[in-house]
């Protein structure tokens, strides 16, 4: 693994990971309004309503998944959440209502740890879903869970 700093568009790469939350818009598009998801929103403006499609059909619901035509990795790094109007379901029953995060930030110590968690969780998949699509030489990615996900590199 190499490390650098640079535009995560800009390396010359086989393959992109793009981190992303698990929330949808009552549009049914998936929330991608920080960072690199932004950044691929801009790019393809119909990424957000394919990838809420390609999440929410499958079998895990939020771990990483392969968009063949556009080379990227769509790789979840907070908890699957879901709007649904007037309520919010999740699976997980810390996270019943949208007061866990306020700005973008996460407000609770607690939520950093579930961040981490499915980082941690995912890495593997990540791995998995790399070789059965036989994805072959560079993989850019950022850095999980930094940024919009409240942790710190360090």
């Amino acid at each position: 693994m190499l490390e650098v700093e640079q535009d995560l568009w800009e390396v010359k790469a086989s393959c992109r990971v793009i981190t992303i939350n698990c929330y949808l818009k009552q549009d049914h598009s998936l929330v991608m309004g920080r960072g690199c998801a932004l950044e691929a929103r801009n790019r393809y403006p119909e990424l957000p309503y394919e990838w809420a499609r390609n999440l929410f059909m499958s079998r895990s619901q939020s771990g990483p998944f392969f968009d063949k035509e556009r080379k990227l990795i769509g790789f979840p790094v907070k908890p699957k959440v879901h709007y649904i109007p007037a309520m919010w379901a999740t699976d997980n029953p810390e996270y019943q209502h949208p007061g866990w995060m306020w700005g973008g930030k996460i407000q609770s110590p607690g939520c950093y740890a579930k961040v981490l968690e499915m980082i941690l969780r995912n890495v593997p998949e990540l791995v998995e879903l790399v070789h059965l699509e036989n994805i072959k030489g560079t993989i850019v990615l950022p850095r999980l869970g930094c940024g919009a996900g409240g942790l710190s590199w360090k």
